[in-house]
């Protein structure tokens, strides 16, 4: 983050807010699991400069929008989803810290996907609420602009959403991933050396809106699940979730879920022990079996979950079984976006030229391939929340 003055009159702020990925524990931030994320390079730059008068003006690849003055933002009816996060971000940044009258005219631009699933949204929330933070000179900490963001996906734009988005752009380190209990919020940085393989993404291009997909469904049915197997469940108040409840559990009353809702709690139980796993795996550099989680992910996810197309099922088969492959999977809410593979670095040109060959005749779609560089958080980077 950076501040400097605009022609020696005006001051001007900058921030980079990055998009994630989620190597391992989807669909389970929302029930108190165990998840593995970080943040990468592709994201967001956010540039706000101070203008005369008390406008807000935001202009980014999808249009602009024009507010006479914060207060009126607060108050606006939002037409679309872009001014929907707009409300959010500084009605919720507003609760913590009163909002000045200073104008502003914020550019948004960057390089991270739309509909890809690597948290666009939590990206721009996280980001502009840093920039709200930098021009209030706020007292806010790095758990506030989490919550600016986990507030405005949840009661502004109507995704059920978990913690891991918003936690993974502002508090991931660079060449580590994230282990994440959305139980208690408690956080670990875990090294991330997977030698000579490469993590890629695959975009298929196919978008998704969770707020408007079965993803809030899926959040419904498990809580559903829970509230039957909770009188067997663990009570300790920090596991008492579906994802800890011991799998005995669940098949001693299997009987008690409806046939719908049986199969994404087993998913739930089976996908919080792989994020254990994977993390055992990758300290111990036994990529091998990462590769493997990862594929049970992806299948999980597609059969028990429900939460594939056949877009991501057909590039994550495909991707299963070429050369120097150990593993892949869909990534993110599900019902589009990218898939996410683990690749040895000698074919990686070789899977990139096939993938996107591969997809094009399937689908007659010119998918994107990136690669995945682990990043600092929003703040990391520069010395900490305050400073950067």
């Amino acid at each position: 983050m950076t501040e400097r003055k605009n022609n020696g009159k005006h001051r001007t702020w900058e921030v980079f807010a990055p998009g994630r990925i989620n190597l391992i524990g989807e669909h389970i931030d929302y029930q108190g699991g165990w998840v593995l994320p970080g943040a990468i390079s592709l994201g967001q730059w956010i540039k706000a400069t101070e203008i005369d008068g008390p406008g807000i003006h935001l202009k980014s690849p999808l249009g602009t929008w024009t507010y006479t003055s914060a207060a009126q933002l607060c108050a606006s009816n939002p037409q679309d989803k872009p001014s929907a996060f707009f409300k959010g971000i500084w009605s919720s940044f507003q609760k913590r810290h009163p909002l000045s009258s200073v104008g502003l005219e914020i550019e948004i631009s960057g390089n991270l996907p739309l509909g890809a699933g690597l948290s666009t949204s939590a990206s721009l929330s996280a980001g502009l609420g840093q920039i709200l933070h930098q021009v209030h000179n706020s007292p806010l900490s790095e758990e506030d602009l989490i919550q600016i963001a986990y507030e405005t996906e949840r009661a502004f734009v109507g995704t059920q959403c978990g913690h891991m988005d918003p936690y993974a752009v502002v508090k991931s380190k660079a060449n580590h991933l994230l282990l994440l209990n959305n139980s208690d919020l408690s956080t670990q940085h875990i090294p991330c050396d997977l030698g000579p393989y490469q993590l890629v993404l695959f975009h298929t291009k196919v978008t998704h809106e969770l707020s408007h997909s079965p993803y809030n469904e899926r959040r419904a049915a498990v809580e559903r699940a829970w509230d039957i197997l909770k009188p067997w469940g663990p009570k300790d108040a920090v596991v008492a979730a579906l994802p800890y409840l011991p799998l005995e559990v669940l098949e001693q009353h299997r009987s008690k879920l409806s046939p719908a809702d049986y199969p994404l709690a087993r998913f739930t139980l089976d996908e919080q022990l792989r994020v254990e796993n994977a993390v055992n795996a990758i300290k111990a550099k036994d990529y091998v079996a990462l590769g493997a989680l990862m594929n049970q992910s992806h299948q999980g996810l597609s059969e028990l979950y429900q939460v594939s197309c056949p877009e991501l099922d057909t590039m994550v088969h495909w991707s299963q079984n070429q050369p120097g492959v150990l593993g892949a999977r869909m990534m993110g809410g599900g019902f589009g976006g990218c898939t996410l593979n683990l690749i040895h670095q000698d074919q990686l040109a070789d899977w990139t030229l096939d993938a996107l060959e591969t997809y094009r005749q399937a689908y007659d779609i010119t998918g994107a391939v990136y690669r995945v560089d682990l990043s600092d958080g929003i703040c990391a980077g520069q010395g900490g929340f305050m400073q950067c």
